[in-house]
């Protein structure tokens, strides 16, 4: 029977897509944040998030399997910021009322260089390392301002329902080289989103009306992707909520 009960007081079921049970057991958890605290596979909430990593992994490489899972306690501030805009979206778009999640809120996954072993074998202490993205997304959450190279939907934040898409764009620092590859699962406001099959590489925000952009994949009606993409343009609408390791598939 997998394991349903909050990973801090192990006596109440957990809140849906998080591993705590509420606000209580929530404030411990976040005490030392940010942090990562391992999920055993055992627990459902690893077995729904190893799913979805095996059904999002398209691309003709084997699929790997999961080895660790970590749940990613942000500190308080970067959670209020990330609430009080998913609660903006909300408001003002009513997706609870069409039984939605609360903004849109969705799960996709994002790729980053790693240049320490965070993850590896319970590896939990973060490095100081300034090329190492995965820390630094960890500890500080994303940061458009950081966005430095070409994007089809211009200046963003991207990530993909596509596992294997998302995995192109881990880079492993160390040396030697770890055989081990690192993916963030985060939670996305996607609110209102823009779907296009066309690039749009000069935007800054989402058109007037919307508030992240989807590229639609296809290889038919001049679609220029092969795998999905979704774009938010601001920090606060997402924010890294699970750490995945698993060995780099050849």
């Amino acid at each position: 029977m997998l394991e349903k009960l909050c990973i801090k007081c192990n006596k109440n079921y957990f809140l849906e897509g998080r591993v705590y049970c509420g606000p209580s057991c929530l404030a411990l958890l976040r005490i030392g944040a940010p942090k990562l605290i391992s999920v055993p596979m055992t627990h459902y909430m690893a077995r729904k998030i190893e799913g979805w990593f095996q059904s999002g992994w398209k691309h003709t490489t084997t699929k790997p399997t999961l080895q660790y899972i970590y749940a990613i306690f942000s500190t308080e501030h970067n959670d209020r910021m990330y609430s009080a805009y998913q609660d903006g979206v909300e408001n003002q778009r009513q997706f609870a009322k069409k039984s939605m999640t609360r903004g849109n809120e969705q799960y996709r996954w994002h790729g980053s260089s790693r240049a320490c072993q965070l993850g590896e074998h319970g590896q939990t202490t973060f490095c100081k390392i300034q090329t190492c993205g995965t820390c630094g997304i960890i500890k500080s959450n994303f940061d458009v301002h950081k966005f430095k190279r070409w994007g089809r939907f211009g200046k963003g934040i991207y990530s993909s329902q596509t596992t294997s898409k998302s995995h192109q764009y881990t880079n492993n620092l160390q040396d030697p080289k770890s055989p081990w590859s690192a993916l963030l699962l985060n939670s996305v406001v996607v609110g209102n989103t823009y779907p296009t099959k066309q690039n749009l590489d000069s935007l800054l925000e989402p058109p007037d009306g919307f508030d992240s952009v989807y590229g639609q994949p296809g290889t038919q009606s001049g679609s220029h992707l092969n795998y999905d993409e979704t774009v938010v343009y601001r920090n606060d609408a997402i924010r890294p909520t699970y750490l995945v390791l698993y060995l780099t598939p050849q």
